[in-house]
């Protein structure tokens, strides 16, 4: 330390006693300023000095610059109101000029005087009033510039302008001093400033300092740019929840879209069933009007066998009815087939579209592998981490170990350290007493400065003395503070470690309770992954084997569906067979009425012949003859009888078979209505079996939607647990770089603590020389009272003193109340004793250079004080300064464990994605196959509806329209 900063020039009690003698200083200028304004003159000193005067009464030349100002700002308001006024004599002489032309012009035409006089008088009214207006203006002006004047003449004298100019004179003198003084301590601070400079090559602790500031920099910016990377690494984070958010949206409008496709799929089949079944009804209108067509051409040949008179007069209508029918048949047939093709069309469409929703059924079954394996990979992962932190817990106990053994060493450290206060409390103490002796003898020197101004020649040794050992006493305080203060910061800093310590060592205990109890959990959830793993693979195999009896009931109701077509077709050829058959037996009915009319015909025929007969008879009178007759005509009729009754047999034999083959159709009619009606018990039982499958699927669908709830809640616990885990993991890597920093700066203590043992040891040494110091100050002091007995006898000199200056006083009261007051004292004094006017000034140049110089020394002290505080505030940082290597892998380790959150937080966040995907992939492959079997069942029963309408439909149309009866003789006679 050099001499400049170890050496403070002035106390705070020597600040205090210039002060009080300031005070003392002012006071006897006062009185001696108000002795002469008593006796008439105005000395400089008193001038001067005199505060409280020029406080009372204001310079007067200041007043004259006031007054000065007053009379030209009046001059300039009187210019200015002269000039209103002409301006507005100005404006009031154009109005009238324009109102007489108006008047002049009024006059010309009306041809009036009146109006003109009037005109002329109102003009010369208001001419005379604004003349009037500017005389008082003028005269009010030039009373108040007359009053200024008198004012400004007596106010100021000659004695008083002259005053006022040598004091400005002085003033002007006194500045020139002050700027030399200045300028000769702008000169020594730049002195000082060089040295200063100069220090800085050559000192080490001032080498050290910038140093410190520039690891400081270095440290700072360092901090600057890892700020500036975990923004940056924000940024990144943020562009990548946005990329996936992104994602999300994308897969959620694909999910949009396959559940429209899905909707537009059913929507899609409800149309292709309902044009399913236009087609059935237009095949069966079709049907319909081919037997009618066919009736019709059956009746037109019936009615071909009837009588050509009949067969005239309907044949024109029927061919007519039958042209309109066959055209109104093919128009409805070319119709129906267009309207068919169309319907194929679309029928070919909805199944190309159902073609591609299946494809995408099986990309996104595709997908779900893919997740499902990338989820296997990431739970890989997640198992590796689990290993690395099992690691990291054997490392936080192996710091805990050393955690203990910087404990014993802080305990150490701190028993020296309260040794060390023992001893700096015994300094303390003796050097209080010190200064309160010091403090005595200082208030009794400042009572004697007070009191003792007039003699301080005398006493000027001894106030040097004094002056020393204050200025020493002030080091010694100085420096008993600032090691006081740095004991104190370091209890202060012991104790914070320590507590800091303990809320370590707490943190770790929770830490590890929290770390323990996660093992727990995560053992836990295992154990639940994998009993729902097990029950996932139970339920999976349990849904295959559902699927499996399922497609096998499909086969089944394939396999039923053929049948019951065939059973169909079967009884549709049957019922045609029953068709035929009943054709056939009402033609042989026809057949048999016919032969009936025959034989009636045949009967009649014998009995006209048999009475042509007994005419013959009759006629003939031989009986030879008769016989001959009756015996040929009986063989003839016996020829025909026989011929008759073997047409007879053999249509009775016909009618046997026919009969015959009857009851076989009916048997075989009968047993087809039995098997249909099996048939139709069997597709109840495979419709009630059907039914149990449907709610089986639905019980198991509820199991699965169960199972997937209880899924969802396991994930959620699963995500729970090891957001849980991250925070742990987030306190434990907190609590390991607090860890590493508390034991940074315990090292960092240590090796203050080791290079801290040279400073206490010079501080001792210190200690010592203060103690020889405060030795030689009490000699000094001792001293100091030997010219103590010396102020007794001043004091009595200057009590002696005061009362003849108090007499003194009050003679020069007297006479300055006798003799008349002299205006000039001081010129002539300068006149009469030159030699003691020019002490008088150096005396006022000599006080003022005193006040500026304590102000100056008061100033500087402040910024000595604000440099040792900087300097140890610098001193403490760095103190608190870790070393380069270690700054080095702290942000060795920070960068990593920021990468490995990075790492932690991005596969979290995928195996969430991933967990979400899966869930959802499940969800809709499970809506899917729900859809699935809802429709294959919706399919199978409307099918059903199906084939019973279209039987129904069929045995109602397949009913034949029995062809018109034949006419017989019979009902001919009838008619």
């Amino acid at each position: 330390m050099s001499e400049a900063e170890l050496t403070p020039d002035i106390t705070d009690g020597a600040q205090n006693s210039r002060e009080e003698d300031e005070d003392q200083r002012a006071d006897a200028d006062e009185q001696t300023n108000r002795s002469t304004i008593s006796q008439g003159g105005s000395h400089p000193v008193g001038a001067v000095h005199s505060g409280t005067h020029d406080e009372e009464q204001a310079p007067v030349w200041r007043q004259f610059l006031k007054l000065e100002r007053f009379i030209h700002i009046i001059t300039f308001s009187l210019v200015v109101v002269v000039v209103v006024v002409v301006v507005v004599v100005v404006v009031v002489v154009v109005v009238v000029v324009v109102v007489v032309v108006v008047v002049v012009v009024v006059v010309v035409n009306s041809s009036s005087i009146v109006v003109v006089v009037v005109v002329v008088v109102v003009v010369v009214v208001v001419v005379v009033v604004v003349l009037e207006v500017v005389a008082a203006a003028a005269a009010a002006a030039a009373a108040a510039v007359a009053q200024a004047t008198q004012r400004v003449k007596e106010e100021f004298t000659e004695a008083r302008a002259i005053s006022e100019l040598n004091k400005l004179y002085d003033l002007y003198k006194s500045s020139l001093v002050e700027n030399t003084l200045l300028e000769a301590q702008c000169h020594e601070l730049q002195d000082k400033v060089k040295q200063y400079e100069a220090r800085h090559q050559w000192d080490p602790r001032v080498l050290k300092v910038l140093l410190i500031a520039e690891r400081y920099r270095q440290e700072k910016a360092l901090v600057y740019d890892e700020k500036n990377d975990i923004e940056a690494e924000l940024i990144d984070m943020s562009i990548e929840r946005k990329h996936l958010e992104d994602i999300i949206k994308n897969k959620n409008k694909d999910l949009q879209k396959c559940q429209d496709e899905l909707k537009k799929a059913k929507e899609l089949e409800k149309q292709v069933e309902h044009l399913e079944i236009i087609l059935m009804r237009k095949d069966n209108e079709i049907q319909n009007m081919q037997e009618s067509h066919d009736a019709a051409l059956q009746a037109h040949a019936l009615s071909k066998q009837e009588p050509q008179h009949q067969k005239l007069s309907t044949y024109t209508i029927d061919e007519q009815r039958a042209n309109l029918i066959e055209r109104e048949y093919h128009t409805k047939i070319e119709h129906l087939k267009s309207e068919k093709d169309a319907l194929r069309c679309e029928l070919e469409e909805k199944t190309n579209l159902f073609t591609l929703f299946n494809k995408k059924l099986a990309r996104l079954k595709v997908d779900n592998t893919e997740l499902t394996s990338q989820c296997k990979d990431h739970l890989k992962n997640l198992g590796k981490k689990e290993s690395e932190n099992i690691r990291l817990l054997s490392k936080f106990s192996s710091l805990q170990k050393q955690m203990a053994t910087l404990r014993d060493q802080l305990t150490v450290a701190k028993s020296e350290v309260v040794g060390l206060n023992r001893t700096l409390e015994g300094c303390v103490q003796n050097n209080t007493g010190v200064a309160q002796s010091l403090a005595a003898e200082q208030k009794e020197k400042m009572a004697c400065q007070r009191n003792y101004s007039s003699a301080l020649s005398r006493i000027s040794e001894a106030k040097d003395a004094n002056k020393v050992c204050m200025n020493g006493q002030y080091v010694l305080q100085q420096e008993i503070k600032a090691r006081e203060k740095e004991l104190t910061k370091g209890q202060k800093h012991l104790s914070d470690k320590t507590s800091e310590c303990d809320r370590l060592i707490a943190r770790l205990y929770k830490v590890e309770m929290s770390k323990k109890r996660y093992l727990d959990l995560m053992k836990l959830t295992r154990l639940n992954q994998s009993q729902m793993v097990k029950e996932i693979s139970g339920l999976r195999s349990s849904l295959q084997v559902e699927r499996g009896q399922i497609s096998k009931a499909e086969g089944d109701m394939i396999r039923m569906q053929a049948q019951i077509e065939a059973l169909q077709k079967e009884y549709l050829s049957v019922l045609e067979k029953n068709v035929l058959l009943v054709r056939n037996h009402e033609m042989t009915s026809s057949a048999i009425e016919q032969y009936e009319q025959l034989k009636t015909v045949d009967d009649r025929r014998i009995a006209r012949l048999m009475k042509t007969n007994i005419d013959l008879y009759t006629q003939t009178t031989s009986q030879q003859e008769i016989a001959l007759i009756q015996s040929h005509q009986f063989h003839l009729k016996e020829n025909e009888i026989k011929g008759l009754l073997s047409r007879l047999e053999e249509e009775d034999h016909k009618m046997e078979r026919m009969l015959c083959k009857d009851k076989e159709k009916r048997n075989t009619i009968e047993q087809l209505h039995s098997e249909a009606n099996s048939r139709e018990e069997k597709i109840k039982s495979l419709k009630s079996i059907i039914e149990s499958y449907t709610q089986l699927n639905k019980s198991l669908s509820d199991k699965a939607e169960e199972l997937t709830d209880q899924l969802r809640l396991t994930q959620t616990q699963k995500d729970l647990v090891r957001r849980q885990r991250d925070l742990f993991g987030t306190k434990l890597l907190q609590s390991q770089a607090e860890t590493q920093l508390s034991q940074e700066t315990l090292r960092t203590a240590r090796d203050t603590l080791t290079k801290y043992s040279v400073d206490f040891f010079n501080m001792e040494n210190d200690i010592r020389v203060l103690k020889l110091e405060i030795k030689n100050l009490r000699r000094k002091s001792k001293l100091s009272e030997g010219h103590t007995e010396l102020i007794h006898t001043l004091r009595q000199e200057l009590g002696q003193t005061c009362k003849a200056l108090e007499l003194q006083k009050c003679k020069n009261a007297f006479l300055e109340n006798a003799k008349m007051p002299q205006a000039h004292r001081w010129r002539s004094l300068q006149a009469s004793d030159p030699s003691r006017y020019e002490m008088i000034l150096k005396i006022q140049l000599i006080t003022r250079r005193l006040i500026e110089k304590t102000k100056e020394v008061s100033r500087l002290e402040e910024l000595l004080k604000q440099k040792d505080m900087m300097y140890l505030s610098l001193r403490v940082l760095v103190q608190r300064r870790m070393d380069s290597q270690l700054s080095l892998e702290m942000k060795r380790a920070k960068a990593i464990i920021q990468k490995q959150h990075r790492q932690i937080k991005a596969l979290t966040a995928e195996l969430n994605m991933a967990n979400y995907d899966v869930s959802q992939a499940k969800a809709k492959e499970q809506q899917n196959k729900k859809m699935l079997d809802d429709m294959v069942l919706d399919q199978a029963k409307e099918k059903l509806a199906k084939l019973r309408k279209h039987v129904n439909k069929k045995e109602v149309s397949h009913i034949p329209l029995l062809p018109p009866l034949p006419v017989t003789h019979r009902e001919e006679r009838r008619k």
